[in-house]
C-alpha cells in the first residue's frame, strides 16, 4: 500500500510538470474535461496536490521551488475547472500551509507587487487567490492599502514641495480666544 501511494505521488509530480508546460488551448481542453469530474474525483486530486505543497514546502526550509510552482498552476487548472461545475465548495482550495502564522504573507505580497526584490524567484502564492482563505485575503488588503496611502502621502509630499500644491498636513489655526480650550482637547 506505502509504494502504491509513493508511486502515485511521484505520478503526480510528473504530471503536474508536463500540464504546467502545456499550451493554452491544451490546457483549456483539461479544464473542461475536468469540469465534468464528480466532487469525489475532484476532492481527492485536490487533497493529493495540497499534500504535496504541504510536504515540498516544509522540506525545503519554507521555501518555493519549481515544483511549488507547478503544483499551484495545476491547482488552478481544478479551481477554473470547479468555477464552472461547482463540483466542490471554494473553501476546498484554500492552502492551510499559507493561511496559517507560520507563513509569512506579507513576503509573498512584497514579492508579487515587486517580483525579485525579496527572492531570486518572481513566483507568489498571491497570483492565485483561490489558495488564500478570507482573514489572509484581508491582511492582503490591508499591505495594499498601506502601500497605497504611502504612495499618495510621497505625492502630495512631492507636490507641495515642488509644485506648491497643498501641505499634506492638517493644520489647525486656533484664535486667542480658543485657547484656553486647547489642554480639554488633547
Amino acid at each position: 500500500m506505502i509504494t502504491n501511494f509513493f508511486f502515485s505521488f511521484r505520478l503526480l509530480v510528473k504530471l503536474m510538470a508536463l500540464v504546467g508546460s502545456w499550451p493554452p488551448p491544451l490546457r483549456g481542453q483539461l479544464v473542461s474535461e475536468c469540469a465534468q469530474w464528480s466532487s469525489d474525483e475532484m476532492q481527492r486530486l485536490i487533497i493529493a496536490v495540497e499534500q504535496h505543497l504541504t510536504i515540498t514546502y516544509f522540506e525545503n526550509d519554507n521555501s518555493i521551488d519549481a515544483a511549488t510552482h507547478q503544483a499551484v498552476k495545476f491547482l488552478a487548472i481544478i479551481s477554473e475547472a470547479n468555477d464552472q461545475s461547482k463540483a466542490v465548495p471554494y473553501s476546498n482550495f484554500y492552502l492551510d500551509i499559507l493561511n496559517s502564522e507560520d507563513f509569512d504573507v506579507k513576503r509573498d505580497y512584497v514579492n508579487w507587487k515587486r517580483p525579485g526584490l525579496l527572492t531570486d524567484s518572481d513566483f507568489s502564492f498571491c497570483q492565485y487567490p483561490f489558495v488564500y482563505d478570507p482573514a489572509t485575503k484581508s491582511d492582503i488588503l490591508a499591505f495594499e492599502n498601506t502601500g497605497e496611502m504611502r504612495e499618495q502621502f510621497h505625492n502630495a509630499i512631492f507636490d507641495s514641495f515642488f509644485t506648491g500644491g497643498a501641505c499634506p498636513y492638517l493644520v489647525l489655526k486656533v484664535r486667542s480666544q480658543w485657547e484656553p480650550c486647547l489642554p480639554r482637547m488633547t
